[in-house]
């Protein structure tokens, strides 16, 4: 049986990749995949999670042996299979490729392809540049590959928030810090 996963990023609008590989392929397998596919270092800490329709993390496949706890278990790449855990066409994934500053690609399963087998992952779709593996201060000033990480505007509710919790105006907090 074979997977085709489609993933975006929400901060590159053209990007898109389209990966077919085995189901019963490792999530590893699948991690140097995406790597391959989007120029990446594949030596940086990442994880996969399994989500819920809402893109809510449920199940986290990370690349190197973590703690096991006693509400979740823990799953490695290397010896997890992706049929274990992906279980039909619909199912959403985030790869975190920037543990960091929690950046991660879109991943959907959007065909399951029974009865055939391939030697190794394809990558059938590339469009559009990645986005940077890691942001540091010179990348951020980088206007060819800037994150969306826009905050204009994040304040422009203050002074209406302050009014509807009894400030008349902003000079009344003077002094009170």
């Amino acid at each position: 049986m074979i997977y085709r996963f489609i993933l975006l990023s929400n901060e590159k609008d053209d990007f898109k990749r389209e990966i077919q590989i085995n189901a019963k392929a490792t999530f590893e397998e699948f991690h140097h995949a995406i790597q391959a596919s989007v120029g990446y270092d594949n030596k940086q800490l990442c994880s996969f999670f399994i989500c819920n329709e809402q893109w809510e993390k449920q199940t986290e496949v990370t690349l190197i042996e973590m703690e096991d706890t006693i509400d979740k278990p823990t799953y490695v790449m290397d010896v997890t299979r992706l049929d274990e855990l992906v279980k039909g066409k619909g199912q959403h994934l985030l790869y975190v490729f920037d543990l960091l500053l929690d950046r991660a690609f879109f991943i959907d399963l959007c065909e399951v392809i029974p009865m055939k087998k391939l030697k190794k992952a394809v990558c059938l779709l590339s469009e559009g540049e990645s986005p940077i593996q890691q942001i540091n201060d010179g990348d951020l000033n980088s206007a060819s590959n800037e994150p969306n990480l826009d905050m204009d505007g994040l304040y422009d509710d203050l002074d209406d928030d302050l009014l509807s919790n009894g400030f008349e105006n902003i000079e009344d907090l003077e002094g009170d810090f």
